[in-house]
């Protein structure tokens, strides 16, 4: 579980034929119109999420309040990470755009721009680390992302 999260089971039932459908909900804590301190929360979120739809049939929903920053936000990073998972490659613009198709507005600030970048960056590193410590068999630690540059400018810290 992640910290000042809720997660829930919920079961419905149909009275007309008597079936059931369980729907399982997590709630995040973001700030509005603002982004988290690292992605190591939201992280969690999406594979506890895809643990979750692998258990079961069903699509993830995502939303909050308006719909479009912190829900096209999150929805970035999963289909970004997706991607690199498949070619290596993320091309962030082009997934924000995706997503803006169906939902105008999705990532509405440069902060969560900034923070879709940090979130995949920080996942590549791990997941190539990793990488290296399975093949050299090495003791697994943490790491951390202190920053990042764009063009020689800082865009996370």
């Amino acid at each position: 579980m992640f910290s000042s999260d809720t997660e829930k089971l919920i079961k419905l039932q149909n009275l007309e034929h008597n079936t059931f459908r369980e729907v399982f909900h997590i709630w995040y804590l973001w700030p509005v119109s603002g982004v988290q301190s690292d992605g190591a929360g939201l992280i969690a979120v999406l594979l506890e999420a895809r643990a979750l739809q692998r258990g079961g049939p069903g699509p993830i929903v995502v939303h909050c309040s308006p719909g479009t920053g912190r829900t096209g936000t999150l929805i970035a990073l999963d289909l970004g990470i997706r991607q690199y998972e498949i070619t290596r490659t993320v091309d962030v613009p082009r997934v924000v755009y995706t997503i803006r198709r169906d939902r105008a507005g999705a990532v509405q600030t440069k902060e969560q721009y900034a923070f879709i970048y940090k979130v995949i960056v920080h996942v590549r590193f791990y997941l190539r680390w990793l990488q290296l410590a399975r093949e050299r068999k090495l003791e697994l630690w943490s790491i951390a992302i202190v920053s990042i540059k764009v063009n020689h400018e800082v865009i996370a810290c």
